[in-house]
């Protein structure tokens, strides 16, 4: 993995704490967008895996998931994914000018929340 690559997948896992956080704190607004694809939610649970599993993770695994994730993303959140998308090809091709732009920064932290939100990370099935 690059170093860049190496900057960009704690970032992911950051805002992926971050996207916890704000999806916990709850809502009492009624989730008005549409379920997301089936293929979306595995795919990133399968993204969401390998970077949380502290194994080295070469950009090319990531690219292979995450172009899965925007071939599949729901109309609310494609650009989001494109973004994110272009982001690891300029990172794969030796940019590392993505890790600190701000703009793409939150185009993963949108794609991580309509994951976690859409594709039912935090449901609750208890009563406690």
């Amino acid at each position: 993995m690059t170093k860049s690559a190496r900057k960009l997948a704690p970032i992911a896992l950051l805002l992926s704490a971050a996207l916890l956080i704000t999806a916990c704190s709850g809502s009492n607004e009624e989730n008005v967008l549409p379920d997301p694809k089936q293929a979306f939610c595995d795919k990133g649970k399968e993204y969401e895996a390998l970077i949380t599993s502290g194994k080295k993770v070469s950009v090319d695994e990531q690219l292979a998931i995450v172009r899965e994730i925007n071939a599949n993303a729901p109309i609310d959140i494609a650009a989001d994914t494109q973004v994110f998308l272009r982001a690891l090809e300029r990172v794969s091709n030796g940019d590392k000018s993505v890790v600190d732009d701000e703009r793409i920064q939150e185009a993963i932290v949108n794609v991580n929340r309509r994951f976690a939100q859409g594709c039912g990370l935090f449901d609750r099935k208890s009563a406690i």
